[in-house]
């Protein structure tokens, strides 16, 4: 598994959005999943974006609006690949909110200080003026939100799947 994403670090927070988990040789989005908040997952070289010529055409056509980068999966991700069990294709990774910290607590309460990158790479006005906190946005029975047993390390996210067989 490669791990893909755009990331900006400011004001001594990452923020991370646009992930993708790509298997094999294949670019062909496979599956989504629904999640709070990018985990503990840093670029692989954080001062240099992606840059493979075979590479970097599948992930601008995907999004070509900020550089790309690599990094080193982190153990959600490696979660999402086992309850996917893809082995080729990409599944992407939508967040609530962009910032990177693995201590959900600590994400929201560093929520309340972010800069407009807590949802956007763009200059948009600060979150709280049109949405409400993220802790309050989903609130599902537990049992649409556990996972089987044979996950040892069940991330506490919402999963949503979108394939090919579900349509």
């Amino acid at each position: 598994m490669k791990v893909y994403a755009h990331f900006r670090e400011e004001g001594g927070r990452m923020f991370r959005w646009r992930t993708l988990l790509q298997f094999g040789d294949s670019w062909q989005v496979v599956g989504s999943v629904v999640m709070k908040n990018p985990g503990s997952a840093y670029p692989l070289t954080p001062n240099q974006c992606v840059s493979d010529m075979f590479i970097l055409p599948e992930l601008q056509a995907i999004d070509d609006s900020e550089p790309w980068y690599e990094f080193k999966p982190d153990i959600t991700m490696s979660c999402i690949t086992r309850l996917f069990g893809v082995q080729s294709g990409v599944i992407q990774i939508f967040n609530l909110f962009n910032i990177r910290e693995a201590d959900l607590s600590q994400a929201l309460h560093l929520y309340d200080e972010a800069s407009p990158c807590v949802f956007t790479q763009q200059a948009n006005p600060h979150p709280s003026s049109f949405i409400t906190h993220p802790s309050s946005l989903i609130s599902l029975p537990s049992s649409l939100t556990s996972l089987p047993s044979s996950l040892t390390s069940p991330p506490s996210s919402l999963l949503l799947s979108t394939t090919e067989q579900d349509i």
